[in-house]
């Protein structure tokens, strides 16, 4: 059941609540790209939930909805041809160049013609592993170059790198689709949720524009299903092992944020008195503060609140996040 904690209107609520998404339960070993992404921890436990039984407000599912009807508005212009015409003639392509693009088309991939520009969007493959079946449902395709869309916020996009995962995923894209995908790289095109023109003018790190790109070196397929295999083996081990034996999440799996150091007057002192984000710069601090009038101080470290849990369908079951502090979340 979802929860309207903030009086959302019907319209919207009914839009966030909607859910599209095909987990494949009729197979009993089902592995998608985006899940294998996941740590292990998260992928055993959250077999083991019920998402039925988690309550959650539909506000939990804005950015996962806003990301969605993007892809959605992207591939509404590239199915419809007329309106994928006009927008080319106002980008300065010629008709000819126009007519040579086919969406979606049904011809077997060895029978395309060679002076056609082939788009397939959209489209879900399967491949069995040993006993597993891994499927993926790439964003886009052309002339065998993909392409993925990402819509994120621009402190994500310029400090909570991924490049790694998105290597990963578009690697198991390639290793499913090889008579589709002929490229070594993929292009992340990401689109922000929340750049303004006030502060691309002020910070020239910043995105100066609302859309970028990024390309991102492919594994082979040699060592794409080599990565897969050692997933699953992984996953055969623990995956009936009880919570307390599983390998706990890395600091980089959970996406924890970089720890702070606070120079502390007391032990028992409510508030700090600087806080630094390296050691040393809160040890050179606390060289330099009275201790006649604090001889307690000291440096505590602050690890980050870690931000993957939020996200993650194991954490009703998972004790290892009661030891963080979660984005989001009351532990």
């Amino acid at each position: 059941m979802y929860t309207n904690l903030h009086n959302i209107p019907l319209p919207v609520q009914v839009w966030l609540a909607a859910d599209e998404y095909n987990a494949h339960k009729e197979i009993s070993k089902y592995l998608s790209a985006t899940t294998i992404l996941r740590p292990l921890k998260s992928v055993i436990l959250g077999r083991r939930v019920d998402p039925d039984t988690v309550a959650k407000d539909i506000t939990d599912f804005i950015a996962v909805r806003r990301g969605t009807a993007i892809h959605d508005s992207i591939e509404k212009v590239w199915n419809d041809a007329e309106l994928r015409a006009s927008a080319m003639r106002k980008l300065g392509y010629p008709d000819k160049v126009i007519e040579m693009y086919k969406v979606n088309d049904p011809t077997p991939v060895d029978q395309r013609a060679p002076k056609t520009r082939y788009v397939d969007m959209e489209q879900r493959a399967f491949k069995k592993i040993g006993d597993w079946t891994i499927g993926g449902q790439f964003d886009f395709i052309c002339d065998g170059m993909l392409f993925d869309f990402k819509t994120t916020s621009t402190y994500a996009q310029i400090y909570d790198g991924h490049d790694k995962d998105y290597c990963i995923q578009g690697s198991i894209y390639r290793w499913l689709n090889p008579d589709l995908i002929k490229g070594d790289f993929l292009t992340i095109c990401f689109i922000y949720s929340d750049w303004t023109r006030a502060k691309a003018e002020q910070d020239k790190d910043y995105p100066q524009v609302g859309a970028g790109f990024k390309q991102i070196p492919l594994m082979s397929i040699q060592e794409t299903e080599q990565y897969i295999w050692d997933k699953i083996q992984r996953y055969e081990q623990f995956l009936n092992s009880p919570e307390e034996e599983l390998p706990e999440c890395t600091a980089e799996e959970m996406w924890q944020a970089p720890s702070s150091f606070k120079v502390f007057s007391k032990p028992d002192a409510a508030r700090a008195l600087r806080v630094f984000e390296s050691e040393a710069e809160a040890y050179s601090y606390l060289n330099t503060v009275d201790r006649k009038k604090y001889p307690l101080a000291f440096v505590k470290e602050v690890p980050g609140y870690v931000k993957r849990c939020f996200y993650c369908p194991a954490l009703p079951l998972c004790n290892q996040r009661k030891k963080y502090k979660v984005k989001g979340i009351d532990c």
